[in-house]
This record gives structure tokens, sequence and C-alpha cells, in this order.
């Protein structure tokens, strides 16, 4: 017999079994399938539960936040956060909420256990630094809000809203250099050139360098302000305090003029600098006929008659002094200085009666026009109400 037909006489003999092994294994695999299917099919019945239970929560929430009910929202999203713990936004919105409600040392904590997950994305990692920038501003850290959203500009140099924010935090800070700087980036990337408040961190910055006695780079700040501006009140007045403070009268006089022809709105303290300096170079009359310029443009203007009344008085010219102070009084009769100056005049026999208002009038030269308040220094920006450019006239 060949070794063919033996091997076809067993497998004849064996088919039977061969058959029922082949048959069982069928049954096990379509057994395993099932269950297979089965628990799919549970964990995504209990996935959708889940979401349902998300969904209502969210749901709460929102009607919740309309309601501005913050308390209870915060309540609502640590429920929400145990549902579904790997959900990244929920953390941001608690924290937000915290800071809200003023605790910003929770809501710091909170942002940075965020930054303790792995491989966290680019847009997460923006959001994350951005609030800890936020939220160490509130606390009053400005170095590590600063650093913060220096750290989102690492990410997107172009991030508007993190210039925006370095723009204010270096601002409060006083560090006009930095300040401008960064609002100047901002506006490269919003397509804009020109804004008065670069001018104004110019002038600041200069302001703050003079204080120090370092004139050379208050010069320089200065110089950059009115190279942005050529007729930028400010910077004039504040070069000719310069050159005043550096001995160089000639060059002093030059801006002040300049400053006060072309905001004479401002006229007051520019022009007792000019007034003092003349007196000093003895070119005295030059300052008479520069009061009559100005009053010849603004013929109404009390202030400058009390001025060029003092002046006269300056020059002993008692005559012309109270011709001055009667032309202030009758143009603004609450001048409080019109009336003390005309008592002055040793030969005056006249009476005057000095309205009650004249006294509770402001002394102060210099007021906001945002929010009132009043100075006898200009400034560019207002120390009450923080405002840029505010400033106006007040006799």
């Amino acid at each position: 017999m060949s070794y063919l037909s033996h091997y076809y006489i067993v497998l004849k003999n064996q088919a039977p079994l061969s058959l029922l092994l082949l048959g069982a294994l069928f049954l096990l695999l379509c057994l395993v399938v099932i269950i297979k299917r089965n628990s799919t099919s549970w964990k995504e019945k209990n996935r959708l539960k889940e979401l349902e239970k998300e969904n209502r929560i969210f749901k709460k929430v929102f009607n919740l936040l309309f309601q501005d009910n913050k308390e209870s929202v915060l309540n609502e999203l640590r429920k929400l956060a145990e549902t579904s713990p790997d959900t990244d936004e929920i953390y941001l919105e608690t924290a937000r909420l915290l800071r809200e409600r003023g605790e910003t040392a929770k809501a710091i904590r909170m942002n940075k256990s965020l930054l303790l997950k792995p491989r966290l994305d680019k847009n997460l990692k923006i959001l994350i630094f951005s609030e800890l920038g936020l939220n160490y501003g509130l606390s009053g850290d400005m170095d590590k809000a600063i650093g913060y959203f220096k750290e989102v500009l690492q990410i997107d140099s172009k991030n508007i809203r993190a210039y925006s924010h370095l723009v204010k935090l270096y601002e409060k800070k006083k560090a006009w250099d930095d300040a401008f700087d960064s609002l100047k980036r901002l506006l490269k990337i919003k397509g804009l050139k020109e804004n008065r408040k670069l001018i104004s961190f110019r002038i600041e910055a200069g302001n703050e360098k003079y204080k120090r006695g370092d004139l050379r780079e208050a010069l320089h700040s200065y110089k950059q302000a009115l190279s942005l501006d050529g007729n930028c009140f400010h910077a004039l007045v504040a070069l000719g305090d310069l050159y005043d403070r550096q001995g160089k009268k000639t060059k002093a006089f030059s801006f002040w003029k300049k400053a006060v022809e072309g905001g004479h709105h401002y006229l007051p303290s520019v022009l007792s600098k000019i007034e003092r300096l003349l007196f000093k170079l003895n070119r005295s009359d030059e300052m008479e006929i520069l009061y009559k310029e100005f009053l010849d443009k603004d013929p109404g203007n009390a202030g400058l008659h009390l001025l060029l009344g003092r002046f006269f008085l300056r020059k002993e010219m008692p005559d012309q002094a109270r011709a001055e102070f009667q032309k202030a009084i009758a143009r603004d009769p609450l001048i409080p200085d019109s009336y003390a100056c005309l008592l002055e005049i040793n030969n005056s026999e006249e009476n005057y009666h000095i309205p009650l208002e004249a006294f509770r009038s402001e002394q102060s030269s210099y007021q906001c026009k945002e929010c009132g308040f009043s100075s006898g220094e200009i400034f560019c920006k207002c120390p009450s109400c923080e405002k840029w450019d505010s400033l106006l006239l007040s006799f």
C-alpha cells in the first residue's frame, strides 16, 4: 500500500473528529464576537449616560450663569470636573470664576495644576499662561504677571491680548520704556501707525529720568516724543525745562515760546517760565509783546489779562496793572486772584464787591476734562482717573 493510500485511510477515519473540532472553534469564535459586541454596547451605553449627565450639568451651569449665580455655578462645575476629570476647559472656567469672586490664590493654584499635565498643546498653554498673568496682575505681583504674558509671546509672538496686558502692567509699574516698546509692537501687529499714548509714554519716561537727574537720557526721551509730534506741547515744555536747568537759557526760551504758540490753552505756567527767563536776560519788553499777541488771538481770556496785570505789577506799572485786573474781573468775576492783585495796588481807591463763589472756586490752573481733577501743574495723564491727554485750562 502506498503512503498516499495510507494517509487517505487515516484522514477518512478521523473526519468526524475534525468536523466536531472545527464546529467547536466556530461556535467559540461566535461567542467571542457576541461578548465583545455586548461589551462595546455596554461601554457605549455607559458613555452615553455620562454624556447625558454632563449635558444636564452644562445646561444647569448655563442657566445659573444667565442668572449671575456664580456660587452655584462653581458647585456645578465641581460636579462636572468629577464626571469629566480630563476636560481642561472646566478647570479654566472654574479658575476664572474664582478670580471674579476675589479668590485669586485659589485660581492661581488651579491654573498651575493644569501646567503639570503632560503633552499640553500650544493653545491650551496660551490660555493657562494668560489666566496666570491676569491672576498675578490682580494679586499685585506685576513681575510674575509680566513673566507669564512673556511666556505667551514665546509661543505666539503676535498675540494681541498678551501685548495689551503688558502695556497696562508696564504702565502700572511706571516702566515707561517697556510700555512704549510693547505698545509699539502692538500697534504694528494691528496695522496702526500712530497713537498719542506712544508720545505720552516717552514724555513720562523723560520725566522719570529728569527727576533722577539723568538729563542725557531724559533729553533722548523728550526728543523721541517730539519726533512723533513736532508740536507736542508737553515735550516742548519739558525740553525747555531741561535746557533751563542746564543753563542754556536761549534754547529754553525757544522751546517754551514754540509751546505757547502752538497751545495757548495751557499758557499760565509756561508764560510764567518765559517771563522769569526774560527778566533774567533783561528782555522783559518782549514779554509784554508776547502777552498782547495772545490777547489779540483770544481777547476774552480772563486768565491772560490776569497774567499781563501781574507782569505790569512786576514792572511797577500800577495803572496798567489795574486796567488788566479789571478786564479779568469783567470777563470772569469768579477768579479770586484778580481781586487779590487789585488789593496789592496801594493807590487803589476803588471798592470791589467780591462774589462768595470766587473764594469757593478752584485755585489751581489745570483740570481734567474727564473727572474734574485739578492741579497747579500740567499733567499728561490725570493722577485721579488715569486718562491721557485730558488736560484743560481752568483759572
